[in-house]
């Protein structure tokens, strides 16, 4: 196990500088744990920036080193943005403050900038330990005893290999133990997926290829908006492990240990998580879109959304197929170019054809989605013809502002169904999509009580299509 560097917020005294120019380094303080890291500095780092000025600098400052006192941490800043500056004055003189706010901050070492690479990562995600389910504390005991034995036995996890060439994921635990007090003790265990690259990756492409879909999961799976809360990186197998700080909100609660999870780990199995990995990048941004809609308090918005993300779905899944061969539409082409009427009707009808009248329409695409996954997800879609009706009506009306949804109108539960019909309509083509087990995916889903209330509320609000035989 590595050292765990706290994450509360903090604001460390410290010296930073230009990568080469440590003799022109400036004080300040090093800021992070709520917003961007930042760092407010007594003096002005950007006036030695090429044709800089304080206050000033002529776009994002790529890296700034530094050293933090008290514990002598180098720290790297990456992408700076001058947020502020001001002049104190004194009857002595006067000297300059500078706010800088950076993009993310690499505490271990010092850094070329976003172009530095990693053999290893290793971060943690809300509900992660919860996802995952593994624990090793053991007791002996009986109840009415005084003694009782603890003991903890980290568990072993396998090596998931993901697809791409990306490397192996593994899961590791990290122990931690507060002192005894009259009250007793407390042992608490965090799970962290630990992550081994084929090749060195750049700290964004860590994130997009694996911690975000990741975090994009456990999403879903639990119906609550889940953040990447920590990551460390390793340069090779024998450096150290570095911290990397971005952006954090305030007020990071702990997530209910008990929230309902449509598939933990040990049903979607380790081809299932290395799938929906691999999906995520094949399929992108719609994963990302589909888990970010969870915290979309706009109907409207929220609605249309997932309905042109389903279509996109759709396209992406069926790799640009059309309901005709492309032989068959460049022959119909071709009969088209016959006719004789003017050229700019010509032209109008042919590009009309070449883009879109040969493909399948919006309704059409809805229908295939539905009578896919109603096989996994029974009765999401109620009577399937009327759903995409209804779904492609609402979509055309809001998309092309002929309609928009009266909040206050009774209708609102109809749109409040539709629109959750569409994420469990997504998110059952993309678990398809993974490679997770077809017996698997179907009993979550009648088990899960979520989507459970969710068919009781459709049969209620929405009768014309859900209260079919």
């Amino acid at each position: 196990m590595s050292n765990i560097y706290t994450y509360e917020k903090e604001k460390i005294e410290g010296k930073f500088w230009l990568p080469g120019e440590k003799e022109n380094s400036v004080p300040g303080y090093f800021i992070f744990g709520e917003g961007w890291p930042r760092i407010e500095l007594i003096g002005s780092i950007s006036e030695h920036l090429p044709g800089g000025n304080f206050g000033v600098s002529s776009g994002k400052i790529p890296v700034i080193h530094g050293i933090l006192s008290g514990r002598l941490w180098h720290v790297s800043l990456v992408g700076g943005t001058v947020a502020s500056s001001k002049i104190d004055t004194f009857n002595q003189g006067t000297f300059e403050r500078e706010k800088v706010v950076f993009d993310y901050a690499v505490q271990g070492d010092l850094i070329t900038g976003v172009d530095e690479e990693y053999q290893e990562a290793k971060f943690s995600i809300d509900n992660l330990t919860n996802w995952v389910g593994r624990s090793g504390l053991m007791w002996k005991g009986k109840d009415g005893e005084e003694e009782f034995n603890f003991k903890y036995v980290f568990p072993e996890f396998e090596s998931i290999p993901l697809g791409g060439g990306l490397g192996d994921l593994c899961f590791d635990q990290y122990l931690t133990r507060s002192f005894p007090s009259l009250s007793g003790v407390k042992v608490s265990t965090e799970t962290w997926a630990l992550a081994k690259f084929a090749s060195p990756l750049k700290e964004f492409d860590i994130k997009t290829n694996l911690c975000w879909p990741m975090a994009s999961l456990l999403s879903l799976m639990y119906g609550e908006e889940c953040n990447l809360r920590k990551l460390e990186v390793k340069k090779g197998k024998d450096s150290n492990w570095l911290k990397v700080i971005g952006f954090k909100k305030g007020g990071n609660a702990e997530k209910n240990q008990f929230a309902p999870c449509l598939m933990g780990f040990s049903q979607l199995g380790a081809e299932g998580l290395a799938g929906w990995i691999e999906a995520s990048k094949r399929l992108s941004p719609l994963p990302i879109i589909l888990s970010n809609s969870l915290r979309d308090k706009s109907l409207e918005g929220n609605f249309v959304q997932l309905a042109f993300s389903a279509e996109g779905l759709h396209r992406r899944s069926f790799d640009g197929q059309g309901k005709i061969s492309k032989a068959r539409k460049r022959s119909v082409a071709r009969a088209l170019q016959k006719l004789d009427i003017e050229k700019a009707e010509l032209d109008s009808i042919l590009n009309a054809w070449n883009l879109y009248l040969w493909n399948y329409s919006f309704p059409e695409r809805l229908l295939m989605l539905a009578e896919e996954v109603s096989e996994f997800i029974p009765g999401v879609c109620g009577d399937k013809h009327e759903w995409k009706k209804s779904v492609a009506l609402a979509r055309n009306g809001l998309a092309h502002a002929l309609s928009s949804l009266d909040v206050q109108g009774s209708g609102i539960e109809k749109y409040i169904i539709l629109t959750r019909s569409l994420h469990w309509v997504i998110l059952c083509k993309l678990l398809i999509e993974s490679g997770v087990d077809g017996e698997n995916l179907k009993e979550a889903f009648l088990s899960h009580q979520k989507y459970i209330q969710f068919q009781l509320d459709a049969k209620r609000f929405y009768p014309a299509i859900y209260n079919v035989s």
